[in-house]
């Protein structure tokens, strides 16, 4: 079984809202911006609007960012919202 495109969706938006999460996505937005540098950034065409650079943050958060116990986003997601092979499915 496939991970489907609306599964995809429920954990980003559970990444993106849950608030165990806040202040872990606070920080890493920071470091993902690095908002810190004093320069400014500059982007690809279109990947700096307003629109992708959140898409862009959420998906590094859900698949790249490593919490404590080497556990992603999308894995915790993963087991708050299914159950059985549906939570297999998900890349930890």
């Amino acid at each position: 079984m496939a991970v489907t495109a609306s599964q995809v969706e429920e954990i980003a938006t559970w990444c993106q809202m849950t608030p165990d999460l806040t202040a872990e996505r606070q920080q890493a937005r920071r470091r993902f911006f690095d908002d810190d540098d004093p320069r400014s950034p500059r982007y690809w065409p279109g990947a700096g609007d307003h629109h992708s650079r959140p898409r862009r943050f959420l998906g590094w958060f859900m698949f790249d960012h490593e919490r404590p116990g080497d556990d992603r986003p999308a894995a915790r997601a993963a087991r708050a919202l299914y159950r059985g092979a549906a939570q297999d499915e998900v890349p930890s």
